[in-house]
């Protein structure tokens, strides 16, 4: 995009729509990659995390009109070096790598945890129907706000005492749905 609107054949306003469209795609496409270091997928982003993303796009398309101006100064019919241009351009290439980092920084954070059933002969049915298998944020846990061998009244039919179940970390695809209600039927 660059050289053909520093060649003429293309004009500013083509250049402008292509780098916004640009610079958007390849931003999610960063953000993918960096959550993917986690295990988080797309659909599995988080509202605060889709809204850094969006202001980190919304900031860099705001140079672009600029950029398009530049480039228009400084073309080949103007007498100017590409080079210079793309000189600039390169500040965009590092953007893509600063998006990774600020993804798997957010998404590392929130890592995903799945619900085992232990050793134990028997299993409550909170356990065993309710959260069995069940993948969540670390946030999503927070909310529903329960933990194997939780001893507090109304979390699990078991109430904790012979729970052997644990929750590690996990890569699996997040359970879709609201959270369950608990303890549920004990």
């Amino acid at each position: 995009m660059v050289r053909a609107l520093w060649g003429g054949h293309r004009n500013e306003s083509q250049f402008v729509s292509g780098m916004l469209s640009a610079i958007s795609r390849h931003l999610e496409f960063a953000w993918r990659e960096g959550a993917a270091e986690c295990g988080i997928r797309p659909d599995e982003r988080t509202s605060e995390e889709q809204q850094r993303l969006e202001q980190f796009i919304d900031g860099q398309l705001a140079f672009v009109p600029r950029f398009g101006g530049f480039i228009e100064e400084n073309s080949k019919a103007n007498g100017g070096l590409l080079r210079k241009s793309l000189n600039r351009l390169s500040a965009w290439v590092n953007r893509w790598n600063e998006v990774k980092a600020i993804a798997s920084t957010m998404s590392c954070e929130n890592q995903k945890f799945i619900w085992l059933l232990g050793e134990a002969e028997e299993h409550c049915k909170t356990c065993s129907l309710k959260l069995n298998g069940r993948v969540m944020r670390g946030e999503r846990w927070d909310e529903l706000d329960v933990h194997p061998q939780d001893t507090r009244p109304g979390k699990l039919c078991c109430r904790g005492f012979k729970c052997t179940c644990r929750r590690p970390p996990t890569d699996k695809r997040a359970t879709p749905g609201r959270l369950p209600k608990l303890p549920g039927r004990c």
